[in-house]
C-alpha cells in the first residue's frame, strides 16, 4: 500500500503480474486506486486487473493510495489534469 506523494509519486504507472508472487497471489492480480486508507465501501476510486503476460496502465494522484496486488508498477508518464 503506497501514499501518492509520500511514497511514490503522483503519474501513470504500468501495471504487470509480479511473477515472484504467483504462489501466492493466484486470483485477481492487479492494482486499486483508493481515496483513503480505510478499506470502507466506497473508497475505492479506480482498479485494474492483470493476467500473466498481459499489463494495464493506472493513474494516481496527490493524496491517493495504491494498493498492488500480486502486482508490480511501474512509472510510465505524468499525471494527467
Amino acid at each position: 500500500l503506497y501514499r501518492v506523494g509520500t511514497d511514490i509519486p503522483a503519474g501513470i504507472y504500468r501495471i504487470e503480474v509480479d511473477e515472484r508472487l504467483l504462489d501466492v497471489a493466484t486470483l485477481e492480480q492487479g492494482a486499486y486506486v483508493m481515496s483513503d486508507s480505510s478499506f470502507s465501501d466506497g473508497t475505492v476510486v479506480d482498479e485494474r486487473y492483470v493476467t500473466l503476460g498481459s499489463n494495464q496502465t493506472i493513474g494516481v494522484r496527490e493524496g491517493d493510495w495504491l494498493e498492488l496486488y500480486g502486482a508490480t508498477a511501474t512509472l510510465e508518464g505524468e499525471p494527467q489534469p
